[in-house]
């Protein structure tokens, strides 16, 4: 982080970053925040110094802990609501395989794994030609 903080401001010496992140204040956060949050004071013009992170009051830690939540959030939505990747020319989709539910049978998630390898060959049938 050192690097990256110093890359974006050339004037932040790696011994006041070293300071800064050994402070209680800082340590005492999470290093996922406290790692957004530098990297956004960094690429702020207006803060001059990392110091101004032992402020409490200082608006990035707000950024960055927003920053990490809407990424939380993004991950569990894909997670939970995975989209299906079209192979091109059509297909069955590669990454979608059904649920066992109840009144699913053997023999559908069969269909559906033969249906699968089907258009991986004609992908790969396709790409040789």
């Amino acid at each position: 982080m050192h690097k990256a903080c110093t890359t974006k401001r050339p004037r932040w010496s790696a011994s006041v970053l070293a300071e800064v992140l050994a402070d209680p204040f800082i340590r005492e956060r999470p290093w996922p925040l406290v790692e957004r949050a530098f990297l956004i004071a960094a690429g702020t013009a207006k803060t001059f110094t990392p110091r101004r992170l032992l402020e409490d009051a200082c608006p990035h830690w707000d950024q960055a802990e927003k920053q990490l939540v809407d990424e939380a959030a993004a991950v569990a939505r894909a997670a939970a609501d995975p989209v299906a990747e079209t192979p091109p020319g059509g297909g069955v989709p590669v990454n979608v395989v059904p649920e066992q539910r109840a009144g699913d049978s053997k023999a559908k998630l069969a269909a559906h794994q033969a249906a699968q390898e089907a258009a991986a060959r004609r992908r790969l049938a396709g790409a040789k030609t």
